[in-house]
């Protein structure tokens, strides 16, 4: 069993699975602590959970079932779930006594994924489990979010709640950005870890919209209706670029881009296939040597590659430099 009883250890143990190939356990054999489930409470003397505040839990399950799927089929498509699959990865959320709260424990993420995944093994897939859990689960990548959103406005601290929230997002402002340097470092290294990782912000922008209603808590902050729907005034970015290192066989070149020379790129360690193009014309004549050599003997070469992903899904991809 690996007790992962922090965010920042699992965070780090994502990126020792993958950049130091530390022994990973099966996903069934991960044990999380109380950070990883997820929780909305929703403040007042109301016991009935309003349709606004259950769009937050749609969003969460949704975000679930899109890095189920990346885990166990390779895309975020959510209809490649069978639908046993999705009553496994259902989420139950739970109305805690004596609050309005809505929880849903990291147990039942863990079991669903594990029973979900079968006999699947490999450390991506833990590491790729665990990220997933993080996502969904942690508070890091909602903070995160929600500062960045808050400077990005530069929305000021007209009131006592503001200036509250603020502070607190100051004091966790050096654990989330560990939490995330750690996750990113991985994903570096693993195109599937990038994918999942990919879908933390539009999952917090959903979640976070769902509480423009309320006086909730969540994520530890505190935030007023007017303050939830501040935060989401400015549409974010909804692409994630990641620069990717690793292994990748050349497939074949693409006839059918009207983007210029471009290539179809295998990840050898993830089999994941996608399409690239060159950074630069002028890009180096080493480079482009690996990339015609590789393409003519298939030789698998060592490359950069900068890509763009929403929602789980690469859009985009350019190769920065590559040799063999």
């Amino acid at each position: 069993m690996e007790e992962l009883e922090t965010e920042i250890k699992a965070a780090e143990f994502v990126r020792r699975i993958i950049i130091d190939d530390a022994p990973a356990p099966r996903v069934g054999q991960l044990v999380f602590g109380e950070w990883a489930d997820f929780e909305i409470k929703l403040k007042g003397e109301s016991f009935v959970i309003p349709t606004s505040a259950m769009r937050g839990a749609l969003a969460a399950q949704e975000a679930f079932y899109r890095g189920a799927a990346l885990i166990t089929d390779g895309k975020p498509n959510i209809n490649n779930l069978s639908i046993f699959e999705k009553e496994l990865l259902e989420l139950d959320f739970h109305v805690v006594e004596g609050s309005t709260i809505l929880q849903a424990a990291a147990g039942k993420l863990t079991d669903g994924l594990a029973t979900a995944m079968g006999n699947m093994t490999g450390k991506q897939l833990t590491a790729s489990a665990i990220t997933l859990i993080l996502t969904l689960g942690g508070s890091s990548s909602y903070r995160t979010y929600a500062n960045h959103q808050i400077e990005a406005q530069q929305l000021q601290a007209d009131s006592q709640e503001r200036q509250e929230l603020f502070e607190f997002l100051r004091d966790q402002r050096e654990h989330d950005i560990n939490v995330m340097r750690a996750v990113n470092e991985a994903s570096t290294s693993s195109v599937l870890i990038s994918k999942i990782d990919s879908l933390k912000d539009d999952t917090a922008k959903n979640v976070i919209k769902s509480l423009s209603g309320h006086q909730s808590e969540f994520a530890g902050m505190t935030l007023t209706p007017d303050l939830a729907t501040d935060i989401n005034r400015m549409p974010r970015e909804a692409s994630v670029e990641r620069v990717l290192q690793g292994t990748y066989a050349i497939a074949r070149v693409d006839t059918t881009s009207t983007k210029g020379f471009r290539v179809r790129v295998t990840d050898v360690e993830s089999r994941e296939t996608f399409t690239a193009g060159l950074e630069d014309l002028l890009i180096s004549n080493a480079t482009r040597a690996a990339i015609e050599g590789a393409t003519f003997d298939k030789t698998p070469i060592k490359a950069r590659i900068r890509v763009k992903m929403i929602r789980g899904a690469i859009v985009d991809a350019t190769i920065i430099d590559a040799a063999r």
